[in-house]
C-alpha cells in the first residue's frame, strides 16, 4: 500500500509541476536597455529645458586625451536653438562599428535633427599571452552643475580600460560620475580617453 501511495503522490506532484505555465509579458524599458548595452549600444540623454527662454548656439565638442594630456579638440557641429523650437533635451548614442578599433556616436536634437560625429579612433592594449591588441572602452557621465555662457560643459567620458600587469587583466573601475574639473582618480589610470560635451553661446 505504501508503494501505491508514494506512486500516486509522485503522479500528483508531477501533474502540479507541469500544470504551471510560462506567460507572455510586456517588454519594459529596462529589458531593452540591458539588451542594447550588452550588444554595444549606449544612450545618454540630457535635459536642457532651462535653456528655453533664450536663443543659443549649441556647439557639440569632443576632446581627446592621451596619458592625461589633451591632444585634440574638435567642434563636431553647431546648431542654433530658439525658444520657439521647444528643444528640451539632447541625446547621445554610442553604436558598435564594423571593427574593434573605432566607435560611432550619433547626436539627436529633437525638433532639429540627428547627425553623426566623426568616428572615435580607439587605442588597443597589449596583454601577455595575446598576439593581438585588445580594445576595452567604457563610458561614464560627468557630474552636472550650472551651465556658463561660452564655456565647455563636459557630459560624457568615453575611456579605455588599463592593463594590470600583475594580475594580467584589463581593468576599468572607479567613480561612476566624473568631476568636471577632471580631478577624478579614474582619469589617472586610463591611458586614452575622449570627453564629449557642449558649449552654449547666447545670441
Amino acid at each position: 500500500m505504501k508503494r501505491g501511495f508514494i506512486f500516486t503522490g509522485m503522479l500528483v506532484l508531477s501533474y502540479i509541476a507541469f500544470g504551471q505555465q510560462i506567460k507572455n509579458r510586456n517588454i519594459e524599458l529596462d529589458d531593452l536597455m540591458t539588451l542594447l548595452n550588452v550588444s554595444g549600444y549606449e544612450l545618454f540623454c540630457f535635459d536642457i529645458a532651462d535653456m528655453l527662454n533664450e536663443r543659443y548656439d549649441i556647439v557639440f565638442v569632443t576632446k581627446e586625451y592621451a596619458a592625461g594630456q589633451e591632444i585634440a579638440s574638435t567642434n563636431i557641429r553647431a546648431e542654433q536653438i530658439n525658444p520657439e523650437d521647444s528643444v528640451e533635451k539632447i541625446s547621445f548614442g554610442f553604436l558598435p562599428a564594423n571593427n574593434d578599433s573605432t566607435r560611432v556616436m550619433r547626436i539627436s536634437v529633437p525638433g532639429i535633427g540627428t547627425f553623426a560625429a566623426p568616428e572615435f579612433k580607439l587605442k588597443g592594449l597589449s596583454m601577455i599571452g595575446l598576439d593581438r591588441k585588445v580594445y576595452r572602452y567604457r563610458t561614464r557621465s560627468f557630474k552636472l552643475g550650472e551651465i556658463k555662457n561660452g564655456e565647455f560643459t563636459p557630459l560624457i567620458l568615453f575611456a579605455s580600460g588599463w592593463y594590470d600587469e600583475i594580475s594580467n587583466v584589463l581593468r576599468f573601475c572607479g567613480e561612476r560620475e566624473i568631476d568636471p574639473d577632471m580631478s577624478s582618480e579614474i582619469l589617472k589610470d586610463v591611458p586614452h580617453h575622449y570627453v564629449i560635451g557642449v558649449e552654449f553661446i547666447k545670441k
